[in-house]
């Protein structure tokens, strides 16, 4: 997942990140002296889904597997085929990240 989109989520959650190479890996965030990868672990996502008192959703309309995130106004869809721990994972990280604009940071 983009870097930016994973910045934007930790301050929109109030997480304070830092940023370590490790190995032949590019950049990646650490939170706690421990790897932060919401967009692949379900609970660091919901850990930040509960920081931002984020409602997730599922839907099947018309056979359309998809996971609605929301704030508020903000919100994320993301469809998936039989990976419904990554769609949500996804959709969680993204909306998180659009929270970050109202928050003034």
């Amino acid at each position: 997942m983009d870097k930016q989109i994973l910045e934007d989520a930790a301050i929109a959650a109030g997480i304070e990140l830092s940023w370590a190479s490790v190995g032949d890996s590019p950049w990646i965030p650490f939170h706690n002296h421990e790897p932060w990868t919401p967009a692949t672990n379900l609970t660091q996502a919901a850990e930040l889904a509960l920081a931002l008192n984020m409602s997730v959703q599922h839907f099947q309309p018309h056979g359309i597997h998809r996971v609605v995130a929301s704030v508020s106004y903000v919100s994320e869809t993301e469809l998936h085929g039989n990976d419904k721990k990554a769609a949500t994972c996804r959709a969680i990280v993204k909306c998180a990240a659009k929270c970050k604009q109202f928050i003034g940071k």
